[in-house]
Parts: C-alpha cells; sequence; structure tokens
C-alpha cells in the first residue's frame, strides 16, 4: 500500500481544518444569537424584572444590593451588553466569510465541485435588524432621559 503523496495528505489537512473552523464559527454564531435573544427578552420584562428587585430586596438594610442588581437590568447596561454582542457577531460573520471563501470573488474548491451547505448570509443582511434594535433601544433611552 503506497501513502498518499504530501501534497494530498496536506490538501486533506487543510480541508479538515477549514471544515472546523466553519463548525466552530457555526456554534459560535449560535451562542452570540441566544445570547442576544435573552438580552432581547430581559429588555421586554424590565418593568417586572425591576419590581422584582424591588420587592426581594425590600428588607435589605442598605440599598446596595438592589443598586447592583437594578444596574444589571438597567438600560445603559443593556445597551452595552448588545453593543458588544454585535461587535462579536460582525467578527464571526467575518471570519465565516474567510472561510466560506466569500469577498475574493471565488467560490472554495468544493463548493464549485459539489453542492455543499449554502454559506452563512452576508454581514450586512445578518448584522441590519440587530443594528436597528440598537437603534431603538438607545433612541428610547434618549426618551426617557429627556422627561
Amino acid at each position: 500500500m503506497t501513502a498518499a503523496p504530501p501534497s494530498a495528505a496536506a490538501d486533506d489537512t487543510a480541508q479538515q481544518a477549514l471544515q472546523a473552523q466553519r463548525v466552530a464559527l457555526a456554534r459560535q454564531r449560535a451562542e452570540l444569537e441566544a445570547q442576544l435573544a435573552q438580552l432581547h427578552e430581559a429588555a421586554q420584562h424590565r418593568p417586572e424584572l425591576q419590581a422584582q428587585i424591588r420587592a426581594a430586596t425590600a428588607g435589605d438594610a442598605n440599598g446596595r444590593r438592589r443598586a447592583a442588581l437594578l444596574k444589571r437590568v438597567s438600560l445603559p447596561t443593556q445597551a452595552t451588553q448588545l453593543a458588544r454582542l454585535v461587535r462579536k457577531l460582525q467578527q464571526v460573520i467575518r471570519l465565516e466569510r474567510q472561510a466560506w471563501g466569500l469577498g475574493r470573488g471565488e467560490l472554495p474548491p468544493e463548493m464549485a465541485t459539489r453542492r455543499s451547505p449554502a454559506p452563512p448570509a452576508a454581514a450586512s443582511e445578518s448584522t441590519e435588524p440587530l443594528i436597528a434594535r440598537f437603534a431603538e433601544v438607545l433612541a428610547r433611552s434618549a426618551a426617557r432621559r429627556d422627561q
């Protein structure tokens, strides 16, 4: 039995590394999207969360715990978290585009020769709803501050 030429083995290794990178990026994207959904849920129920915090800390000797908990669900804190998640998602999208060979004008060899899973959506398509949501949150924050 003859061993494969070194270039074929290197190609196989590169393909395996590329596939592993794509899988890892898909997992990262899913985790970020789950975190965004959790943040959205918390933002939707902020008044209820604040009321529960006030009720739970009503008997505290000082207001430190209440202040810390209220800060965690405050709009500025959530806006900061949203901005951080959007930046991370943009990084993942940029890496996905590299992993799928997008942006250079050519398809990766496995996509050109056979049908493979569709590449992820372009960055502008994926982040537009997030950026719009972020703008909404900031506008509401400014409106509340002006009241």
